[in-house]
This record gives C-alpha cells, structure tokens and sequence, in this order.
C-alpha cells in the first residue's frame, strides 16, 4: 500500500481514494513566484537569535540574492517569525532600497561584531537610499514594526551561524 500511495503521488495519479491526499501534498509545497528568481523554497535556512528572540533566516548570500532580496513577496509568504539575512564579504556604510518591494519591512544593519549598528522601517516601493549610517557587514530584514514590537533596538548583538558567510 504504501509504494502505491508514493508512485501514485510520483506519477501524479488521482483518485477517490488518493484526491485528498493529493491536495494535502500539494498545500505543504509553496508555489513558485514567477517574478523571483530565487523562489523561497530554494533559499539556504539558518536560525539566528537577537535576545531571547529566535527567527528562521533566508540567506542571502551572493549577489543576485542580495539584489532580489524581498522583492515581489507579499505580507503572506513570510511570518513574524521568518527573516532575510543580506550577508556581505566585509563591513561597509551600506544602503538599501525598496524597489519592487510589495511590503514596508523593518531592517537592521549589523557591524562585524554582530551588534546593531541601526534599525528603520522603510516603506514599501521606496526607492530613497536608507544607509546604514555606520559600517555593516550585514543586513536583516523582518516584517514591519516587529523590531519595536519585541524590543529590538541598536547595540545588541545578533547570534549567527559561523557558516553563514558571503559566497562572493
């Protein structure tokens, strides 16, 4: 039974027995952003921590991620609890932008001690430059208000994976 349920799921068979097994697979897979390069799903995943507070990271870790970012995601392709995180080679007076950007975010840029160097919100499809004022080897995003919400502010330190590191 069990090779049936998977070479009938494999090869896309349906049936009255298998329809509502189908559409549970089918519901657990996001669909593909035909505007994104990097679909989500493809994206590496790292958990980092700021205090007490845990966040499931897409990392963006090349240039191309970095240039896509959340560009073209909605409010429902990520929770509270997710983040991006724009990993650089070395620590520069960095900005970003929110060109095709369909959600305000909240961003904090981090120096290479992994302390908070500046938090903002920007505002969805802005295009004006938000710097990050002092040098930051990297940037996180999260949904908006979030930071304020669970009392994230500059000069703490953010735990990353020593493995997360830029690819270019």
């Amino acid at each position: 039974m069990i090779s049936t349920v998977v070479f009938a799921l494999v090869a896309g068979i349906s049936g009255p027995q298998m329809s509502g097994l189908n559409q549970a697979v089918v519901a657990q897979v996001p669909k593909d952003n035909p505007r994104r390069i990097y679909q989500l799903r493809n994206l590496e995943r790292v958990k980092i921590k700021i205090g007490k507070h845990e966040f499931n990271t897409w990392v963006m870790d090349t240039d191309g991620k970095r240039q896509e970012g959340m560009m073209w995601l909605t409010n429902a392709d990520f929770k509270e609890s997710d983040a991006m995180i724009f990993m650089y080679g070395e620590e520069f007076q960095m900005s970003f932008w929110m060109r095709n950007t369909l959600v305000d975010l909240d961003i904090a840029f981090v120096n290479s001690k992994n302390q908070i160097v500046r938090t903002v919100t920007m505002k969805r499809l802005d295009e004006t430059l938000v710097p990050s004022r002092k040098p930051a080897k990297y940037a996180i995003e999260f949904k908006p208000g979030l930071l304020k919400k669970l009392g994230i502010t500059e000069g703490m330190t953010v735990s990353v994976p020593a493995t997360v590191k830029s690819k270019d």
